[in-house]
């Protein structure tokens, strides 16, 4: 056998791996993670008042009678690239029937996570759906 045929084979090989990591990583990854779905954090009015971080209610969670919510954050390193769940402390300013003001480390523009499909842990790597 020739080393042309060799190399060949082996670039063949190669692409069809690659083919297959890009048809199927996506499927996986979208199995295995929790889908979630996000919003942005803006400012409004709740009862007349102008409230710098609004969020809809249905991202505040109850853990030991305090409010929390999950922010979806990108992080990239040399190891590591993708979305992930953040845990937060908020306190509760306002509500209506949809949305509520908070208190909390974060600013507008920033991502919240309003439903998800699978438990949702702290740190835990996240997959958005659009």
């Amino acid at each position: 056998m020739n080393y042309n045929k060799v190399w060949l084979i082996i670039t063949v090989i190669f692409l069809l791996l690659m083919l297959l990591v890009n048809v199927f990583a996506p499927v996986y990854l979208k199995l295995y993670y929790p889908n979630v779905e996000t919003v942005k954090i803006t400012g409004g009015y709740i009862d007349g008042v102008y409230y710098g971080l609004i969020v809809p209610s249905s991202a505040i969670i109850s853990i030991d009678n305090n409010g929390y919510i999950f922010q979806m954050v990108y992080k990239k390193s040399f190891w590591i690239e993708g979305t992930y769940s953040i845990l937060s402390k908020v306190d509760v300013a306002a509500t209506d029937s949809n949305s509520s003001a908070i208190n909390a480390a974060l600013r507008s523009g920033d991502t919240v996570i309003v439903k998800w499909n699978k438990q949702l842990e702290d740190g835990k790597r996240v997959i958005e759906t659009r």
